[in-house]
């Protein structure tokens, strides 16, 4: 079976430490009103660390931090990320000059 795929457009943002463990994803299609935050959370530890999890999982393990996946954003609060990056980047701005 093919998916339809046109239409979807994706960013990802990659944390400034460059390690592929900390990525977010922002993606969307053109035609919904929403977009979609996905985070990724993985852990290479090994066979051994991969077969604990398994384990875990398999015996109804939660893990009190929760498992983090996808964030579906509205109109309403993609206006409220984007402010707040806004905000935060204006913040930045006026620490490196004071820092200068």
């Amino acid at each position: 079976m093919k998916v339809d795929v046109s239409g979807y457009k994706s960013k990802f943002i990659e944390c400034d430490c460059y390690s592929s463990d900390h990525i977010f994803k922002f993606s969307y299609f053109e035609d919904e009103p929403e977009i979609y935050l996905t985070v990724h959370l993985s852990s290479h530890r090994g066979f051994f660390g991969r077969l604990k999890r398994a384990f875990k999982y398999l015996m109804g393990y939660k893990c009190r931090y929760g498992n983090w996946d996808e964030v579906v954003m509205d109109k309403d609060k993609a206006q409220d990320l984007a402010k707040f990056l806004l905000d935060n980047v204006k913040r930045i701005e006026q620490l490196e000059k004071v820092n200068l």
